[in-house]
């Protein structure tokens, strides 16, 4: 008879051994899927900025679409290609100031050499 109440008494142990296991493991799901749930709410609905852009939007994709368009153009033809880099250069050395690191660099390269 006490053999059998032992059984029963480690049975039952067991059992809530179990249960307290799959209880912790039910909560750290919830815990853990919360964190899913949070940013929901802040992401943006993708279709429906795209069903409603607004006009800076608009003007963006059509500035886009026009320098791409150009620089297609540009790109077939090797004369133009040239005198658009060119003035790409250009542009960028007016924005640029002339006392750089390579400036200095080719400076003191062309006074190493002789070559003034």
């Amino acid at each position: 008879m006490q053999r059998i109440l032992t059984a029963i008494g480690q049975f039952v142990r067991s059992s809530l051994v179990v249960i307290a296991l799959v209880g912790l493991l039910s909560l750290s799901s919830l815990i853990i899927s919360q964190a899913s749930y949070a940013g929901d709410a802040n992401v943006p609905n993708f279709r429906a900025d795209q069903a409603n852009p607004s006009k800076a939007e608009k003007q963006s994709v059509e500035k886009r679409e026009q320098a791409y368009n150009n620089a297609t153009k540009v790109a077939k033809d090797s004369s133009a290609l040239e005198q658009e880099y060119e003035k790409n250069l250009e542009s960028y050395q007016e924005h640029q100031p002339n006392s750089g690191i390579i400036k200095g660099a080719k400076q003191l390269i062309e006074k190493v050499t002789g070559n003034d």
